[in-house]
């Protein structure tokens, strides 16, 4: 086999690779498994266009060295006459060589290569989807690579040593061949797992299927995936031990648990001054010792606690020490709930610590059913491929007709191969431990594939081998057993089988409660979620659909004639639901487009509410009409499933009580569709003080994608029933109060009585450590200003990174204004700073980018990165909010709940906006500022925060009442943030000289 390896270095002045310049090309041309040609080249540089210093830093290589080069048009033909219509390999092409080439030739009017375009980075993800050096061990005990760039696997496999000089393109196209060898090398191995993932190149036909041995095309049609044999069990010790280095869990945790007297001293000793936990590094933290023992207390005491903990209390040793303490002395159970999936995992690590460091804990972490991999779906997923045409895949219901698409053959076949792999690695099966953002960013294939794979539905008891490897029933199997539980909201407001039973609660970043219970709560019927049920029950090629299962297990006989019968119907009553479910989507369609004056081929979505006015029109009864139809067709299907029969004996010892199981989930799941449905149709005025309904519209992969939901508008009640099922409730976040009171937020969370601390910080030089600017001469972002303001900011931003010299978190408030700032940054400060957007890859990724010290960064966030983002020290020394974080009134369910206090004779703007724009502020601005020995600015583009009526209630809930400059200026403002950070003058650049002016 012949091919050519690779690597192009450039001119790194442009973010985009298709606008740089090659100026080196390498090549190697690999014959039969060894290198027998090498090609290296210089390329002379337009004239005019100088070298980006990152690029001389990197490579070496100066103006001085390409004199004299050989121009554009001569080094590309020489490397195509290298190449001819060979196999072509690069590390990261699909994203970096391929785009820099293909652009590069067609600005000379040369052609592209004619061979085939393979990228290792693809491969790496196959060999090592766990990449990454936060990545915990796997399920045998071993790490992957620290990531999948090139110098790290050649490290990994001793490919770097003796290869030259990094940056250098043949130095580079040289470990490009070593990775590859070794990648290949671990590809090809004879274990089920690697057979199993050749299987799959070949049978999508992957081009890196030819590079596999033994060659297994003939195999094909015999040959079938085994994931009992794939995806292995924990060793015997360690199957009733959760995967976290903890101590098997013997006997599960008694129903009553056994309140001995205990001393609240004793359960926070760990972090007094003379603590167990004050030892590497640890200082001791007078308000997190002062919050343990409040902690201590009400766990003690069975009281209710909220308790605000500021920015570097610590507040998760604060509640955790108290806690693992107290449940092991009782036998009891606690139950710790946040918000983020990314606090959920700063527990697991705290707890892993105190389990390190003081007593081995029993803990266990639970996710939505959603961040699980289902091993029943990858099972179905490749039942779905046909081994007897080679690049097809046989009809999939939630992947588009691009599947007939050779491309998106491979991509499926990538992508599948990559998760394969990873199930048979991962401790816990949460698609969090799958590094996969490289793929994601790049096609849509592993996000949909993804949501494919995914939990849809609480499994039952493990009965086969199959089912024991669920990793949803290996989370739950530690349950009983577990002192400590860590859930999200979600699960934890659910109040079921999984979390019900823990006595004790502590909420995590409280201050996101409500907001999580009105989405737990929330009803949705949607396009996608109804064909997705329908899938469920029955699809014509899916053999993991309900009725081929019901079927497949009834034994021959009249059960059997019987249970045709049934299933008939069944099919008959679900097909009779499919023109329902496209009837309500054109009503809907048609009805906000004469009502809300909306252009359907102009914009690609809306989002809207039901008001009084909709009620009192003709047409909304066509509405209401379509939804009762559809709320009628799946009472039906619901009436159907429910009279199937299951026999007392099953085929091959299936059990009938897990086959029942299932019918009554999607029976079930049919009812609560109907049911909603009536509800929506039913709905009148006094009603919608009650709730928002709320009709979505998007347009997404050449269909119109509709759905409606009930939202509940206050929560409150409901989250008090929560509370009387707890003995003690602790809730604690860093922003609890507002204008000092608790009773804001206490109110929305129903909570009641309840003691209420607020804790100092634990930093007293605040003052000296924070700088607040406010830039008064920017345009008003509100009204009709709005738009020149979203203009002029992200200009405004460019000048202040340049100031801090990256190392900036942007928070906006609004996405669109975000990703229009991230396009002319990215442009504007190339190649001096990285900048880098919400969305680009996930956000603990984003954030380690930021860490890094060894590129200047400036990451833009939205959403969520108002809050959950923890970097200490220099590298991030500067924080732009864009606008105040008032809520848009636009937002449907926002104007609800602004007409409802307004109805109630309230001020709905004193009453929701104001006191939610201050909490947000809060956690925005406790981003910043993070220990001791942190120093940074806070710049607000918002110039109402300067003048308007209500900004001393933002600035007065900021911790420690930093100093707060209004600057009138733009010179006023720039000489603040550098003299504050210790900017040389000489070194702020073009916003240097608008300071000195």
């Amino acid at each position: 086999m012949r091919f050519v390896v690779f690597d192009l270095e450039a001119n790194a002045d442009h973010p985009r690779p298709e606008s740089q310049e090659i100026i080196e090309i390498g090549a190697l041309l690999v014959e039969d498994g060894r290198v027998s040609k090498e090609m290296s080249s210089l390329v002379a540089p337009t004239p005019g266009r100088p070298l980006a210093s990152l690029t001389v830093e990197l490579t070496g290589i100066t103006e001085e060295t390409l004199k004299g080069a050989p121009s554009r048009v001569s080094a590309l033909e020489g490397f195509l006459e290298f190449c001819g219509d060979l196999p072509l390999v690069a590390h990261n092409g699909s994203t970096y060589d391929y785009p820099l080439l293909l652009s590069a030739l067609d600005r000379v009017g040369l052609p592209e290569p004619g061979g085939e375009r393979l990228d290792t980075l693809e491969l790496a993800h196959v060999v090592f989807p766990r990449a990454g050096k936060e990545s915990v061990p796997d399920i045998r005990g071993g790490l992957p690579p620290r990531s999948r760039r090139l110098m790290d696997l050649a490290e990994h496999f001793g490919a770097a040593e003796g290869a030259g000089p990094a940056h250098r393109a043949l130095s580079d196209a040289g470990r490009v061949w070593g990775v590859m060898s070794g990648l290949l090398g671990e590809l090809n191995r004879d274990d089920p797992v690697r057979r199993a993932q050749r299987w799959i190149l070949e049978i999508t036909g992957h081009p890196w299927a030819v590079f596999c041995q033994p060659h297994i095309a003939e195999l094909a049609a015999a040959y079938r995936p085994d994931l009992v044999e794939i995806i292995p069990l924990p060793p015997p010790s360690e199957q009733e031990q959760d995967t976290h280095d903890q101590p098997a869990f013997d006997e599960p945790i008694d129903e009553e648990e056994v309140e001995r007297d205990i001393d609240l001293l004793d359960l926070v000793a760990p972090l007094t001054e003379e603590g167990e936990l004050m030892t590497e590094g640890m200082e001791h933290r007078p308000s997190q010792e002062e919050m343990a023992l409040q902690v201590a207390n009400s766990l003690a005491r069975s009281e209710n606690l909220m308790v605000e903990a500021p920015t570097g209390t610590g507040k998760t040793l604060a509640y955790l020490v108290p806690a693992t303490r107290l449940a092991a002395s009782w036998n009891t159970q606690i139950l710790v709930s946040t918000y983020t999936k990314a606090l959920q995992d700063q527990v697991c690590l705290t707890l892993r610590d105190i389990s390190h460091r003081l007593s081995p804990v029993r803990w266990t972490v639970l996710k939505g059913l959603g961040n699980y991999l289902s091993v029943q779906a990858l099972a179905e997923e490749l039942v779905w491929l046909d081994p007897f045409e080679s690049g097809r895949i046989r009809d999939n219901p939630l992947f588009s007709d691009q599947t007939s698409d050779h491309l998106a053959d491979h991509h499926l076949g990538l992508a599948l191969a990559v998760v394969l792999g990873w199930a048979a690695e991962t401790p816990t099966g949460e698609w969090d431990d799958l590094r996969d953002g490289w793929l994601r960013r790049r096609d849509a294939t592993m996000y949909r594939l993804r949501s494919r794979l995914s939990m849809t539905e609480t499994p039952g008891r493990a009965r086969n081998a199959m089912e024991k490897r669920c990793f949803f029933v290996r989370a739950l199997k530690r349950l009983s057993a577990a002192e400590i539980v860590v859930a999200n909201h979600s699960l934890m407001l659910l109040r079921d089988q999984m979390t019900g039973h823990s006595p004790r609660l502590i909420v995590d970043e409280a201050h996101e409660l409500e907001s999580a219970a009105r989405s737990a709560f929330t009803g949705t019927v949607s396009r996608r979620g109804l064909w997705r049920l329908l899938y469920m029950v029955y699809h014509q090629r899916s053999s993991g659909s309900l009725l081929h299962r019901y079927l497949g297990s009834l034994p021959s006989g009249s059960a059997r004639d019987r249970g045709q019968v049934g299933a008939e119907r069944v099919v008959r009553y679900r097909r009779a639901c499919e023109p329902r479910i496209q009837d309500l989507g054109e009503t809907l369609l048609e009805y906000l487009e004469a009502t809300r004056g909306w252009s359907p081929g102009a914009e690609e979505s809306l989002s809207t509410r039901v008001t009084r006015v909709d009620l009192n029109r003709s047409r909304w009864q066509e509405v209401t009409g379509a939804l009762e139809l559809l709320a009628d067709s799946f009472s039906l299907l619901a009436d159907a499933l429910d009279a199937l029969p299951v026999p007392e004996r099953l085929r091959a010892g299936r059990s009938p009580d897990e086959l029942k199981r299932r019918i009554i989930n999607a029976s079930d799941a049919a009812k609560t569709i109907a049911e909603l449905c009536f509800r929506m149709a039913d709905i009148d005025s006094e009603d919608l003080l009650e709730v928002a309904l709320v009709c979505d519209l998007a347009w997404r992969q050449e269909e119109w994608r509709w759905e409606m939901s009930m939202v509940p508008l206050a929560v409150n009640d409901r989250l008090a029933e929560v509370w009387e099922e707890k003995k003690s409730v602790i809730m604690t976040s860093a922003t609890l109060t507002v204008a000092g009171s608790f009773d804001y937020v206490a109110a929305g969370l129903g909570i009641g009585e309840s003691r209420r601390e607020l804790l100092e910080s634990p930093f007293p030089d605040l003052p000296r450590q924070m700088l607040v600017v406010i830039t008064g001469y920017l345009p008003n972002p509100s009204g009709p200003s709005l738009e020149e303001f979203a203009e002029v900011a992200p200009e405004e931003m460019a000048r202040l990174f340049e100031i801090s010299r990256g190392r900036a978190l942007a928070l906006f408030t609004a996405n669109r204004r975000m990703e229009r700032a991230a396009g002319y940054l990215k442009d504007r400060l190339f190649p001096r700073f990285t900048v880098l957007c919400q969305g680009e890859a996930s956000a603990p990724e984003l954030t380690e980018s930021l860490r890094n010290p060894s590129q200047p960064t400036c990451l833009l966030g939205s959403g969520t990165f108002w809050q959950g983002i923890d970097i200490p020290g220099e590298a991030l020394s500067l924080l732009v909010m864009e606008k105040l974080p008032f809520s848009s009134p636009d937002d449907p369910v926002v104007a609800a709940r602004l007409e409802v206090i307004g109805r109630r004779g309230g001020n709905p703007f004193e009453d929701f906006l104001l006191p939610e724009a201050v909490l947000g502020f809060r956690q925005g601005a406790g981003r910043l500022i993070r220990t001791p020995d942190d120093r940074g600015v806070l710049v607000v583009l918002d110039k109402r925060l300067g003048f308007a009526r209500y900004a001393p209630r933002f600035l007065d809930s900021l911790t420690g009442s930093p100093p707060v400059l209004k600057a009138e200026r733009p010179a006023q403002c720039y000489r603040a943030i550098a003299r504050h950070l210790g900017a040389e003058p000489g070194r702020l650049g073009w916003a240097g000289d608008a300071a000195s002016r």
